[in-house]
C-alpha cells in the first residue's frame, strides 16, 4: 500500500504545507512485513522505517540527519494489520455486526495502537450521532 498526502493550509493568514508519504509492504494475509513514513514540513523531513517481526517493531527513526532506533513491543495476541485503511482488504468484507479489534503500528507516535472496528447498517452508527 502506497499513500500519499499534501495538505495545504491558511492560518491567520500563514501558508502551512505538509506532505505525508507512507508505503507499507505486506505478506500475502494482509500482515505488516516492512513500512517507511515520511513527512515533510516547514523545511523538516522526518522519515521512519519499520521492520515487523513476530513480537516487535524494529524501528528507525531519521530526523535533523540523525537516526535514532526504538524497539515497539507487539502486544500478545495481537491481531496487526498494515494501516487503520487496510481492514476489509483481500478475501474479508466488513459486515452488518462484525465487531473486531486489531492492532496497526503509529510512525507518529512510534506505538502499536488499537482499532476497533464495528459494521453498521446504512442509517446506524455514526451518521446518526452515535459514539463509536
Amino acid at each position: 500500500m502506497d499513500s500519499v498526502v499534501h495538505t495545504k493550509l491558511t492560518m491567520l493568514g500563514t501558508v502551512v504545507e505538509q506532505d505525508v508519504r507512507t508505503t507499507v509492504y505486506t505478506d500475502l494475509a494482509m500482515k505488516p512485513v516492512f513500512e517507511t513514513f515520511v513527512m515533510s514540513s516547514g523545511g523538516t523531513t522526518t522519515r521512519v522505517e519499520a521492520v515487523f517481526k513476530p513480537d516487535v517493531v524494529e524501528c528507525r527513526l531519521y530526523s535533523q540527519g540523525q537516526p535514532t532506533k526504538k524497539s515497539v513491543p507487539i502486544p500478545p495476541g495481537a491481531k496487526l494489520v498494515g494501516d487503520s485503511s487496510m481492514y476489509g482488504t483481500g478475501a474479508k468484507k466488513v459486515q452488518v455486526g462484525d465487531k473486531e479489534t486489531m492492532h496497526y503500528f503509529n510512525p507518529l507516535s512510534l506505538t502499536i495502537d488499537a482499532l476497533a472496528i464495528e459494521g453498521f447498517a446504512p442509517g446506524e452508527g455514526a451518521d446518526q450521532g452515535q459514539d463509536l
